[in-house]
């Protein structure tokens, strides 16, 4: 089974690329491996960043690993100029891996400018409903995690135990009230069905 984040086309890249630095510097010079490390490390920081970001984090997060990888990639071009004047990289293998290195730092841009985007905005009544919870109207993490994505009814409906028919009338309502009228109406409806 594939991660979500081996399907992106920086990430694949990145990866070739780490692969590239690693064959390049297995021809370097003795007395050089100072800057073989170093240059290995940096290359694959850039895929390994981009990995680790791509997990369950918020997007302020997902930025600083993203923004961790763009520094690697700048890490990179000193080394590789370094590495060419001293001879360990020919000119045309200097500019192909520095045009490899400009391609990701481009589409890593797109992936970062797409982290600054705004939210979908939702009505209060739907955060009401996909939150809910058949203990109380605070957010229940734990089953929002555990049921897949569903209509602010259908989640409110699973939670309460009420019909799917019945949620959204309720939901309409809600939605038609101020939010401490819709609160207190489903706090009613909950001691109700629960006979407190």
């Amino acid at each position: 089974m594939a991660f979500a984040f081996e399907k992106l086309i920086v990430y694949q890249k990145s990866v070739d690329f780490a692969d590239v630095i690693c064959q390049a510097t297995e021809q370097f010079l003795r007395g050089y491996g100072f800057l073989s490390d170093q240059l290995n490390r940096a290359a694959l920081s850039i895929s390994a960043n981009l990995a680790e970001g791509n997990g369950p984090f918020t997007r302020p997060d997902r930025r600083n690993f993203f923004g961790i990888a763009g520094g690697s990639i700048q890490e990179c071009i000193p080394l590789l100029e370094l590495a060419r004047r001293r001879g360990l990289l020919d000119e045309t293998r200097h500019s192909a891996l520095k045009a490899q290195l400009e391609e990701i730092a481009r589409m890593l841009a797109g992936l970062i400018n797409g982290l600054y985007k705004p939210e979908p905005h939702r009505h209060f009544a739907d955060h009401l409903f996909l939150g809910w919870s058949p203990q109380g109207l605070g957010p229940d993490h734990g089953s929002r995690q555990r049921d897949p994505p569903r209509l602010p009814w259908q989640a409110h409906s699973v939670r309460s135990g009420m019909g799917f028919p019945e949620s959204l009338r309720v939901w309409r309502r809600v939605r038609s009230r101020g939010y401490t009228g819709a609160v207190k109406a489903l706090e009613s409806r909950v001691l109700s069905r629960s006979g407190s």
